[in-house]
């Protein structure tokens, strides 16, 4: 489905919380580049409440992650268990760098913020410090790449 069938079957906002919960959970629907293509196509106060938006939801799929993490949700795809154990072996974080590497993950996606919603909660992060950092880092993340086509347009008029 295009955007502009997602758009009109679903109207905008109810599209970008599908966009924005969605691509939390399944990688491959790429949020970057619905953001990116929404700051192309709109140029109004809307884009300020679909940033809000986008955030929100974006971030309730990753607290979906965050509480499978915990062991609060109970999912067995694809060897789940096994793959939590590999992913944190390999992103040792220590105590005090493991807020760190959340608002890194979240900003700029290094680590994956998948990867790292999982491990923030089998270290078990406290949920407002994994929900109020993750939140800022998209907030910011989503931000430019919002108005990013504003500002390149801006620049080169």
């Amino acid at each position: 489905m295009d955007f502009n069938q997602l758009v009109n079957s679903y109207g905008l906002y109810l599209a970008s919380v599908i966009v924005g919960f969605s691509s939390a959970l399944i990688p491959l629907i790429n949020i970057e580049a619905y953001l990116l293509l929404l700051g192309v196509l709109l140029k109004d106060s809307r884009l300020y409440f679909l940033l809000f938006l986008l955030t929100l939801t974006h971030l309730s799929g990753k607290m979906a992650l965050y509480f499978i993490g915990r062991g609060s949700l109970k999912l067995n795809l694809f060897n789940l268990k096994k793959r939590i154990e590999s992913a944190k072996a390999k992103y040792k974080m220590v105590r005090i760098g493991s807020l760190w590497t959340l608002l890194a993950s979240a900003l700029v996606g290094v680590p994956p913020f998948y990867v790292v919603s999982i491990i923030a909660g089998t270290m078990k992060i406290k949920v407002w410090q994994f929900f109020s950092i993750g939140f800022m880092g998209r907030l910011i993340r989503f931000s430019i790449l919002l108005f990013l086509p504003q500002i390149v347009a801006g620049i080169l008029k």
